[in-house]
């Protein structure tokens, strides 16, 4: 779950790639949970920065979320799997 709210979805168009792969390294540092402490407050500065940016962040939420579903089932079948064997 993100530490910064999704933004209002006001995209009226796709985000250059430039930006679109600045969101997803984002993304990534902030599910990192060593991260949690020192990204939040430079990533919202990168949201500043631009609406591009912002777009672009929202776009790579939109997207996370449909993997959501794929994350719960990998982790259940996860535990399922060694809480078998222990």
């Amino acid at each position: 779950m993100p530490l910064i709210p999704p933004l209002p979805d006001t995209m009226t168009s796709k985000p250059g790639f430039a930006a679109l792969q600045q969101a997803a390294n984002w993304y990534a540092k902030i599910q990192d949970v060593a991260s949690l402490q020192t990204y939040p407050a430079a990533l919202q500065h990168w949201l500043e920065e631009s609406q591009e940016n912002q777009q672009a962040w929202q776009y790579v939420l939109n997207i996370s979320q449909h993997f959501t579903p794929l994350r719960e089932y990998g982790a259940q079948a996860l535990y399922l799997r060694f809480s078998i064997f222990n």
